[in-house]
């Protein structure tokens, strides 16, 4: 029988969460995202199977000018800046800040599995759509990361994208 009084809340507060997301800035219920690397994708792509038999698209980096990355519409695959270590016992929901909103833009993610490890050059990625001509600056926060607690912490991702996976 569980023990439900010493679970955490569903959503962990921005303050614990940071022990795993140092460098982000912290929030009531969670952690700002920014860009660290921007993408272009192109050319064709292919999922064959759930065997990872896959084509990925091509990846043309951006650079900023003058502390900005300028938009066309479209969608952009976002590195983030931020080293993120998701703990044994909660997994990773990334969500578009308001601004982005409102300014006709959004991100998308996937969940973040419990243990995975966004670190060097392996950082976590999140898709960046925009329906209108946008210019970013690069400090600024584009999603907010959560954390929502997992109940079983013994399975933790051992995927394609952890660095010690082989």
């Amino acid at each position: 029988m569980m023990d439900w009084k010493h679970l955490r809340p569903a959503v962990w507060p921005g303050s614990e969460m940071q022990k795993c997301i140092p460098q982000g800035d912290v929030q009531p219920n969670g952690i700002d995202i920014s860009i660290g690397k921007l993408f272009k994708l192109t050319g064709e792509v292919k999922l064959i199977s759930e065997k990872k038999i896959r084509k990925y698209p091509e990846l043309h980096e951006l650079e900023p000018l003058n502390s900005f990355w300028c938009l066309d519409p479209g969608s952009y695959l976002v590195e983030v800046a931020e080293e993120i270590m998701i703990p044994n016992d909660a997994i990773g929901y990334v969500a578009p800040r308001s601004t982005l909103l409102r300014m006709g833009a959004t991100v998308y993610s996937g969940i973040w599995d419990k243990g995975f490890q966004g670190v060097g050059n392996n950082r976590g990625r999140i898709l960046l759509q925009t329906s209108l001509p946008f210019q970013i600056h690069i400090s600024v926060a584009i999603a907010q990361m959560i954390f929502i607690s997992a109940v079983d912490d013994k399975t933790v991702y051992q995927g394609n994208y952890q660095p010690t996976s082989k």
